[in-house]
């Protein structure tokens, strides 16, 4: 069955123009137009996103064998480490393999023309590490871009007399540089996981080790860190600072300052990740 329906336009029937649709069928809902929200479970092996990836720079796991002609790769990022003095793998890691010196001076670099990423300049930034010291009163960088024998101090994250330390300079001598020290010394011959970060909208930098309560102190987020030149280092500090009494585990950086909660998820209680831990 069919219909005729006349169309009314400006008060004059539209004589001639036929419009017809469907008669209605008889007890017809009307259309329901909330959006469909899917309450299934995720399927089995689905990828489920670990916020830890979000402004990852960079990932060392260090599991390659081997001496200093090894490159220890970056997992995440562009960011190799193919400079290795008197490096070599180290079998009793956090997870899996770690990496040390062989000798007093051995340290992993990469230059200041080929970094990405990791200038840190300005903004928040997160830098991350377990490390195992085997003296009471080491003296080594962690990660650094830090000469102070060119006055070209940027950030280091380091160890110092056993105490991990945190600083930041904007000028790039010493009188431009603020320090952060945790204020006692883990144990030595145990892993630690450091983290430290910068927060510029709360004009603070934190330091934080084994997901403890974080010490911090006043840093104008305003500011740039100082802009010279400058190569990443881990296990030395300006090539001046390091010892063979340190080794480092599943090292990071970010682009971003990590949560309280995220923070417990790098740490997960005492066992930490791996990079492939993100990618479920």
């Amino acid at each position: 069955m069919r219909r005729i329906v006349l169309v009314d336009i400006g008060g004059a029937s539209a004589s001639g123009m036929i419009v017809s649709s469907p008669v209605d069928p008889p007890f017809s809902s009307p259309i329901d137009d909330s959006p469909t929200i899917d309450n299934s479970p995720t399927p089995e092996g689905s990828p489920i996103h670990d916020s830890l990836l979000d402004d990852l720079i960079s990932w060392w796991d260090f599991e390659e064998d081997g001496d200093f002609t090894v490159t220890r790769t970056d997992s995440h990022g562009p960011n190799d480490f193919d400079n290795n003095s008197n490096i070599t793998d180290v079998d009793s890691g956090l997870i899996g393999d770690a990496v040390g010196p062989t000798v007093s001076g051995g340290y992993l670099s990469r230059g200041d023309a080929d970094l990405v990423g990791l200038d840190f300049t300005t903004g928040d930034f997160t830098l991350a590490c377990w490390y195992r010291s085997t003296a009471t009163n080491n003296n080594t960088g962690l990660m650094s871009r830090y000469d102070t024998g060119g006055n070209n101090r940027i950030y280091s994250l380091l160890v110092e007399a056993g105490q991990p330390t945190f600083a930041l300079s904007t000028g790039g001598t010493g009188g431009t540089t603020t320090i952060l020290a945790l204020g006692s010394a883990p144990a030595a011959h145990t892993w630690h996981l450091c983290v430290a970060w910068r927060d510029t909208a709360a004009d603070l930098m934190y330091l934080q080790v084994d997901n403890g309560t974080p010490v911090s102190t006043a840093f104008d987020g305003s500011n740039s860190l100082h802009t010279g030149s400058c190569d990443f280092h881990m296990l030395v500090l300006n090539l001046a600072l390091y010892g063979n009494s340190l080794n480092i585990d599943s090292a990071a950086a970010w682009a971003r300052k990590l949560t309280t909660d995220e923070r417990t998820h790098l740490y997960n209680s005492g066992a930490g990740l791996q990079y492939s831990d993100l990618i479920v």
